[in-house]
């Protein structure tokens, strides 16, 4: 299905009112779209379908490698990294879930020599969807930032000398959680609670991917948690003890 390219949203287009019911965690149309990469074609590209017909439109056409795509909570936007092939390292663009003409939203200059290059990539939807978390490697680690929708202003989050990645939002509480490495094998999940670190979990072998329920109230992860060699799905108790293992 062809659809007109959309302009470059403006921070009005993308900026939702506080008191929209239509968005966040109960956004029914959020719920009934998802999006994902798939190398059918033969190159890592965006589809998205929905969760009530059998329709899956590719939603980018390019020669980069198009990774980890988020909807933004109101469904109408999807927010994903990439590699360009001309600068670089991965950047993180915007595409309207229709498709049209992505638009770049962080993309940091590598300057000469520097090895590995400096990276973007994965973004995660806040609950209001006015912002997202992302992962950059920029200052020579993994660390966690903040990109802000209406002012463009990027806020790095995260210091701490064990790389910071997969970041994800509660959509109840609106807090930031994310993975951190803590060894070569183990990681952990870390919320920002009340503007302070919080560990959520023990050290678990291979743990990333951490994700909420969409009421906020359980967690799930995938872990190697019985060193088999493959990551396992986990949804752990509060106290970390995993309730089930698929």
């Amino acid at each position: 299905i062809a659809h007109a390219a959309p302009s470059a949203p403006s921070s009005a287009s993308l900026g939702p009112r506080n008191d929209d019911p239509s968005l966040g965690a109960n956004c029914p149309r959020a719920w009934t779209r998802f999006a994902y990469s798939s190398y059918r074609d033969g190159n890592w590209e965006i589809y998205a379908a929905t969760g009530n017909d059998d329709e899956v439109r590719r939603i980018t056409w390019s020669f980069a490698g198009d990774l980890r795509p988020r909807i933004r909570p109101d469904g109408d936007w999807i927010a994903y990294d990439s590699d360009d092939g001309v600068d670089p390292g991965r950047e993180i663009l915007l595409i309207s879930y229709w498709g049209g003409i992505p638009q770049v939203l962080v993309d940091t200059y590598s300057p000469p020599g520097a090895s590995p290059a400096y990276s973007d990539f994965s973004p995660a939807w806040s609950n209001d969807g006015q912002q997202f978390a992302f992962v950059s490697t920029r200052d020579g680690n993994a660390e966690i930032y903040l990109f802000n929708l209406a002012s463009g202003a990027q806020t790095r989050v995260t210091y701490n000398a064990a790389p910071d990645y997969d970041p994800t939002f509660n959509l109840k509480t609106g807090e930031l959680y994310w993975a951190r490495q803590v060894d070569d094998r183990n990681g952990i999940v870390i919320g920002l609670v009340n503007g302070r670190e919080m560990a959520l979990s023990a050290p678990i072998p291979q743990l990333e991917r951490p994700q909420f329920d969409r009421d906020g109230g359980r967690l799930a992860f995938t872990a190697d948690i019985n060193n088999d060699g493959w990551g396992d799905f986990q949804v752990p108790e509060w106290d970390n003890t995993p309730l089930a293992q698929y």
